[in-house]
C-alpha cells in the first residue's frame, strides 16, 4: 500500500513525536493535510495508548524488546512460541 501511494502511511498510532498514540482517526486530524489517504477503520478496540511494541530481531534466535507497547504480552508469547529467546544484554 505504501509503495502504491508513493508516500508514508500514518497508522492508528499516528501522532507527533512525543504525543499520545491515537485510537481514532479524528484524533490525528491535524496530520491529515500531510497524508495522501486516511483509512478510517473506526475506533480501536482499546483505549491503551502505549503504542506499538518494537522488537529487535537482528541477532539469530533471539529477540530484544526495544519498546514495550500495548501488545507486549502476546508479542513475547508469539516470539517464544517460535523458539526465540530473550537477548541477554550487558551494560
Amino acid at each position: 500500500l505504501a509503495r502504491g501511494c508513493g508516500a508514508a502511511l500514518a497508522l492508528t498510532s499516528a501522532n507527533l513525536s512525543g504525543g499520545a498514540s491515537t485510537v481514532r482517526p479524528e484524533e490525528f486530524r491535524p496530520l491529515w493535510p500531510q497524508c495522501r489517504l486516511v483509512f478510517d477503520g473506526g475506533k480501536l478496540g482499546t483505549e491503551d495508548r502505549r503504542g506499538s511494541t518494537v522488537v529487535d530481531l537482528s541477532m539469530p534466535n533471539t529477540y530484544l524488546i526495544v519498546r514495550e507497547g500495548s501488545a507486549m504480552e502476546p508479542t513475547v508469547a508469539a516470539l517464544e512460541a517460535h523458539g526465540l529467546s530473550p537477548q541477554v544484554t550487558t551494560n
